[in-house]
């Protein structure tokens, strides 16, 4: 049980407060620019994406790709996707306190660099003949 922010933390916060507000809009802009790059290739490759507007991450539904594939579930999912594509993502059922709701998301990060992004995308895109297929 903590009683109060643990000194490193409060150093930390003292800090953040004195960084001048062109870091804070450097530091959105770089991830609103990110986060377009991404959405743009995973609806690319065929998912249906949500637009998060705060988030660092993008959850997208991917029922139609599982049912393609024949695979169970998220969990099944992110595993194909690790195996057979390259491409590291979240399922969805982890963020759910019924985790039956979000058997067919799964959540891919952005704050890498932009070539990490580019590359995934690419890597995606083997997913589009699935997509078009569903």
């Amino acid at each position: 049980m903590v009683v109060a922010a643990i000194e490193p933390l409060q150093e930390a916060a003292v800090t953040a407060l004195g960084l001048p507000d062109s870091y804070y809009v450097h530091l959105r802009e770089s991830y609103q620019a990110r986060r377009d790059l991404l959405l743009g290739k995973v609806e690319e490759a065929g998912f249906v994406a949500y637009k998060p507007r705060g988030a660092y991450y993008i959850l997208t539904d991917a029922a139609h790709f599982m049912k393609a594939l024949h695979l169970a579930d998220d969990t099944a999912f992110a595993m194909w996707l690790i195996k057979e594509v390259g491409v590291a993502t979240v399922p969805g059922s982890s963020f759910y306190a019924h985790p039956e709701l979000g058997r067919t998301k799964i959540r891919f990060c952005f704050p890498k660099t932009d070539d990490v992004l580019i590359e995934a995308g690419e890597r995606l895109q083997k997913l589009r003949t699935l997509a078009a297929a569903g």
